[in-house]
């Protein structure tokens, strides 16, 4: 049972029954279990913040956290609904759930595509999954040396690494997430570089790995550099993220 500061209870208990109503009918059991933790999280987080406001808007607001970063929206998943089906089911306007949306962001440091809210059943196909912080570039470790992935897996920053060869073409990106609005995010065509020429990974210190989890870990490495912190190199790989609206 969820330990909800004592003020909140009742309000808790009361949104968290509109969100099980909806989830019964609509949602499986992944997106139902997420949707009860982030709400749980965000009570325990900010309780005071919930006491305010419309439920079925609070309510609708945690499905939308969860169904954005998981591609609900997205038709060629399962499950899947229409945005305006989701607000209309809610009875809800589009305007005060983006509102909820944001404040929920905020408080609980979410950003799109977030490892952390990632349902199990997409963790593989979430192109953060594979990111590390490689001593301040971004990498993808799939495609990293097996020096690094092995020192990624001494640090059980993964469980395990696929193995290249088997990976699908780059091209599954476009279709996976064509269906989710990225232009609010950073121009990841520009940023994620593979390195894997081994003179120039000989500069690089191969022990400072760190995981990203989300586009904010991102945000923090990039504007932590300045120029002087990169040395000329060839560009070898360029992972393409798509930036397509629906």
């Amino acid at each position: 049972m969820a330990v909800i500061p004592k003020e909140a209870e009742e309000r808790y208990y009361e949104i968290e029954k509109i969100i099980e109503e909806f989830a019964i009918k609509y949602l499986d059991e992944e997106y139902s279990n997420f949707s009860f933790k982030l709400w749980e999280n965000l009570c325990r987080k900010n309780c005071k913040k919930i006491l305010k406001g419309k439920s079925n808007v609070w309510a609708c607001a945690v499905v939308y956290v969860i169904g954005k970063i998981n591609f609900l929206f997205d038709a060629s998943e399962e499950p899947y609904m229409k945005v305006k089906d989701l607000f209309s089911i809610f009875n809800v306007s589009s305007s005060s759930v983006t509102k909820r949306y944001n404040e929920i962001c905020e408080i609980l440091n979410i950003t799109l595509l977030d490892i952390n809210w990632t349902l199990p059943s997409n963790i593989e196909k979430n192109p953060l999954t594979w990111l590390i912080n490689l001593d301040g570039f971004i990498t993808d470790i799939r495609y990293s040396s097996k020096n690094i992935q092995d020192k990624a897996l001494e640090k059980k920053l993964f469980d395990y690494i696929p193995n290249c060869d088997d990976l699908k073409d780059e091209k599954f990106f476009d279709e996976e997430l064509s269906g989710q609005s990225l232009e609010e995010i950073l121009d990841l065509n520009t940023l994620i570089e593979i390195l894997q020429d081994e003179d120039e990974l000989d500069l690089i210190d191969s022990d400072n790995i760190t995981k990203i989890n989300n586009l904010s870990d991102m945000e923090e490495i990039l504007f932590s550099l300045n120029d002087e912190n990169y040395f000329s190199r060839q560009k070898c790989k360029i992972i393409q993220f798509p930036v397509k609206s629906n």
